[in-house]
């Protein structure tokens, strides 16, 4: 906390006054402003009154009561304190919810307990509702989202990404990719007979609904 001595000195030198200075125009000898200014010596009362008029302070300010340099003085206003930003709801894309509507019918899928265990529980029955809401596939890891899609078909899951402005995950095009030479090479061992193309279906399902 400030003391008189230090207030003294501050608003001495404030005004740009030498201790002689101020001396001769309170009458006393420098010497006597020096003890004022160290604390070796207390002024009157009087005194206190003379300096405060003559620094344009208040005797409170002075003895260092307080920061408020007059008893006018109106401390600086507080930072007004503002409300937290409203939390940001992500929009739901009716779009999207229609095409995972969609392949959820198309495997018979009715309720969110049913696609729970269906896709081994790849996402929580939150976050499904959230999918058969519309949500952007930002709101989810990639690598569940992709475990829970595995269960559907490629040109559906294509279609959802494409809705949604996102590219399709590097696992599916990796499987896209593994479907294709698998299909070379049975066309190439077969004579395109049936039995050879549900052959191909077979396993291409194999390969797609792994878990």
């Amino acid at each position: 906390m400030v003391t008189f001595p230090q207030r003294m000195k501050t608003l001495r030198k404030g005004s740009q006054m030498s201790q002689r200075e101020l001396a001769q125009r309170l009458g006393f000898s420098a010497g006597t402003i020096a003890m004022y200014e160290t604390g070796r010596r207390e002024p009157s009362f009087d005194t206190i009154k003379q300096l405060a008029t003559m620094f344009n302070v208040s005797v409170d300010y002075l003895l260092g009561r307080t920061d408020l340099e007059t008893m006018n003085s109106v401390p600086p206003p507080a930072a007004p304190v503002l409300p937290p930003p409203p939390l940001q709801t992500p929009v739901l894309n009716p779009v999207l919810a229609s095409l995972v509507e969609r392949m959820f019918v198309e495997r018979h899928l009715e309720s969110t307990s049913q696609i729970f265990l269906f896709t081994f529980a790849a996402l929580t029955t939150v976050e499904i509702e959230r999918l058969r809401r519309g949500a952007s596939p930002a709101e989810f890891s990639d690598e569940r989202l992709v475990r829970f899609f595995r269960k559907f078909p490629l040109d559906d899951i294509r279609a959802y990404y494409r809705a949604a402005g996102f590219p399709l995950p590097q696992a599916f095009v990796d499987l896209e990719s593994e479907l294709r030479e698998v299909l070379d090479r049975v066309r190439m061992s077969t004579d395109g007979s049936p039995e050879a193309l549900e052959y191909i279906i077979h396993l291409a399902r194999e390969m797609f609904e792994q878990p």
